[in-house]
């Protein structure tokens, strides 16, 4: 599943010079760590983040340079979806 940033409705009174996001996931709701390599505003949920929460740290500078940190509402837990098996099932012989 792929989440999107909507900054659409942000808005400050001097303006809007720049939007930096950074996507964070949870285990608990309370601590919180930068996911590695994803930049941007999009990414792909992968197995890595199933039973985590998932939100964005965006920070706001406005046309003055003041910069303004703000979180986005956490998804629910992420959960797992049914992955098919990889391989290929051989027939060996055994014995005469």
């Amino acid at each position: 599943q792929r989440l999107q940033i909507d900054t659409s409705n942000l808005s400050d009174d001097d303006g809007i010079a720049n939007v930096r996001s950074t996507w964070e996931m949870s285990d608990n709701g309370r601590s919180w760590v930068s996911i590695p390599d994803v930049y941007g505003n999009s990414m792909t949920l992968a197995q890595a983040h199933v039973g985590s929460l998932i939100r964005v740290r965006a920070v706001v500078v406005d046309s003055f340079g003041s910069e303004t940190t703000l979180y986005s509402q956490p998804t629910s837990l992420v959960q797992n979806v049914n992955s098919k098996p990889k391989g290929v099932i051989r027939i060996l012989a055994t014995g005469n």
